[in-house]
């Protein structure tokens, strides 16, 4: 985190102004985590089951998974055992996910043909995609 002040000075027509504000800044080249984890529903829920590793250009994580045609559920966890924080509370294929640590919605998606599927998340800008390869 870090805090800014903006200052503007004054004279005879105008006050002198002044603000602060912290901004959270996130710099995914400072030791980013390596592994992520998806609880899906057709793995069990098991965070274990489902590992997405780490591309360091794009600092997306990403999975290739086998996922059977209709309504399927996610939640990307950054443990492999949901000791850890978690996001979901989305619909649909792409989108944003929230932070849902405690046990908030998963991200609800159905897909119309069984196939292998790559699952991207960002944990930077919580972006999510689902696409068939």
């Amino acid at each position: 985190t870090a805090i800014v002040r903006i200052e503007q000075a004054g004279d005879s027509v105008y006050c002198p102004a002044s603000k602060s504000f912290s901004i959270q800044i996130f710099n995914p080249d400072i030791a980013p985590k390596k592994w992520r984890w998806i609880g899906a529903s057709w793995k069990g829920w098991s965070p274990g089951a489902l590992v997405m590793s780490c591309d360091s250009i794009e600092k997306n994580y990403q999975a290739t998974t086998l996922i059977p045609a209709g309504n399927q559920e996610i939640k990307f966890t950054d443990t492999n055992n949901w000791t850890g924080e978690d996001w979901g509370a989305a619909v649909g294929l792409s989108g944003s996910a929230s932070n849902t640590t405690g046990g908030g919605e998963n991200i609800k998606f159905s897909v119309s043909v069984s196939g292998n599927y790559v699952i991207k998340f960002n944990p930077y800008t919580l972006t999510y995609s689902i696409e068939i390869l």
